[in-house]
């Protein structure tokens, strides 16, 4: 079977993906594609659930201005349980995650394909992934692609040791 050949494979589109193809952009990187799981619906619902809050330093050095931000945070509640909480004072902002990851991979120069990875192989000169919209061959591979990482499963042989479920609530 033929398999797609690129400079630069990226494995998710979520803030993680995004980010680097928009860093590879900016330090003159061709030949990048971002491998995307969800349509865009899909994305646009799976990243809503989660924006949250971003430090303003994390920001800062990720080269990331305050444009995708919603509202800017100087205090966060913690309690467990019910029981009584304590604050604690951030500097930072709740970000539009959809905007931001949009914006990231619109200011790329990555080719972005439709597809899930389901396995990776190492190779002498780089990887094979085969995924749902074809094979592709790369010479640098970054897994990108969530806690349940097919990229680090295959090249690394490792899973999570323990998911843990949390909930965590913005109150505007």
């Amino acid at each position: 079977m033929e398999s797609t050949r690129c400079k630069f494979l990226i494995v998710g589109s979520g803030p993680a993906g995004a980010s680097a193809a928009s860093w590879l952009s900016r330090l003159g990187a061709e030949d990048v594609v971002v491998l995307e799981r969800l349509s865009s619906g899909q994305h646009r619902r799976y990243h809503s659930v989660c924006g949250e809050a971003v430090s303003d330093r994390m920001l800062r050095l990720a080269g990331i201005g305050t444009e995708h931000s919603v509202r800017a945070v100087d205090r966060i509640s913690i309690s467990v349980n019910g029981s009584s909480s304590t604050e604690i004072g951030v500097k930072g902002q709740v970000v539009d995650r959809n905007a931001l990851i949009e914006d990231l991979l619109s200011s790329s120069s990555a080719r972005r394909i439709r597809g899930r990875a389901s396995s990776v192989s190492v190779l002498e000169d780089g990887f094979l992934v085969e995924t749902t919209a074809g094979a592709f061959e790369c010479e640098c591979l970054i897994g990108a692609d969530g806690a349940h990482s097919v990229v680090r499963r295959d090249v690394f042989g490792t899973r999570p040791e323990v998911m843990v479920k949390a909930v965590n609530t913005l109150v505007p």
